[in-house]
Formats: C-alpha cells, structure tokens, sequence
C-alpha cells in the first residue's frame, strides 16, 4: 500500500506544530518529520 500526502513539512517546533494542525482540520493529508523524535 502507498501511502500520500497533499503536503510535506520538514521540522515541527511550536509554529509547525499549529500550522500541521490547522492544515489537518481543514481536510489536507500531512506528512511530517521532526528529527527530535
């Protein structure tokens, strides 16, 4: 199975984190990587 995401976002912190969010609640499929975790 592949797996797709409307948009990538390289690197969360506080403001990536929010933005991830709000892009999730408005329907789009997010793919992240934060290298803290």
């Amino acid at each position: 199975m592949e797996a797709k995401a409307d948009i990538g976002l390289i690197g969360l912190a506080v403001m990536g984190q929010n933005l991830v969010l709000n892009m999730d609640d408005h329907g789009f499929t997010v793919a992240v990587y934060n290298r803290t975790t």
